[in-house]
């Protein structure tokens, strides 16, 4: 029921979305925002468990990262769940998701704790091309091929948080299309000391379109210690093995959220 909820949903605000692009409407911010409520609708409704897994386990004062925010919905919710002491970075390198995810943090953020970073997250720093797609807002990914793209900055978080404050890393959010291994080759670090609960997109075309696999995934989270979760009615469930991950995997259209920790660690909700 979720899946089909999660399916109608998304499918019926990608066709208002290509004909609003279509008709010229993105320029009207009154338009923007009644999109916007109805996606954040959208959102509340097929990622409630998320959300509540998320409220019980970041804490106030907490570091958080949020790896490919778009216009923002869960950097809003991670800015309220940390508090004014608290620390966001979002990272958005699509030119008018960011555009948006600042005018999120200007209108729905209570906590002045956000730093948004007009950059993508990779391996290394550097420049990369990130390819556009007009019909898909969430699909704008990293890319060799030879499309309609965009120039980006990139950086890895390892070395983003040797600039930061000392405190430890708790939770980092990763929905790049795709670019997920990049994303995490580039954490190694902050993984290892850190420890964060990580959530995790496996989506298995983007994977493949970025010449990388779910396996690539899996195989780096198996050697930094991390196992595989999902999240259900009850939180979260045991570790789940691969084979399970391409059950929910099939079951869900091809991609999916899953929860990543260190195996050492029983505590969480």
């Amino acid at each position: 029921m979720l899946y089909f909820m999660k399916n109608t949903g998304i499918n019926i605000l990608l066709w208002v979305y290509q004909v609003s692009v279509g008709l010229g409407l993105w320029s009207n911010k009154y338009f923007i925002a009644i999109f916007k409520y109805c996606y954040w609708v959208y959102k509340s409704i097929v990622d409630k468990r998320t959300i509540t897994f998320i409220k019980k386990n970041i804490h106030k004062d907490d570091c958080v990262v949020d790896v490919g925010s778009m216009i923002g919905f869960y950097t809003s919710k991670l800015s309220e769940y940390v508090g004014p002491s608290g620390c966001v970075y979002a990272f958005e390198p699509e030119p008018r998701n960011y555009g948006m995810l600042l005018e999120t943090l200007t209108n729905d953020c209570v906590n002045k704790n956000v730093t948004a970073i007009n950059s993508a997250i990779s391996s290394s720093q550097g420049v990369m091309r990130l390819a556009i797609n007009h019909g898909h807002p969430a699909d704008h990914h990293i890319s060799k091929e030879d499309v309609e793209s965009v120039e980006v900055n990139t950086i890895s978080l390892d070395l983003f948080c040797k600039g930061i404050d000392n405190r430890p890393v708790k939770f980092i959010k990763i929905d790049v299309q795709g670019h997920e291994l990049e994303v995490l080759k580039g954490s190694t670090m902050l993984i290892k000391e850190d420890n964060p609960i990580i959530l995790l997109e496996i989506d298995n075309k983007a994977l493949s379109r970025a010449e990388s696999s779910k396996d690539d995934l899996i195989g780096y989270m198996n050697g930094v210690d991390y196992s595989a979760h999902v999240i259900n009615s009850k939180g979260l469930t045991k570790k789940i093995k691969e084979r399970d991950i391409d059950k929910y995997l099939t079951k869900h259209g091809g991609y999916y959220d899953f929860v990543f920790i260190k195996d050492k660690f029983n505590k969480i909700k």
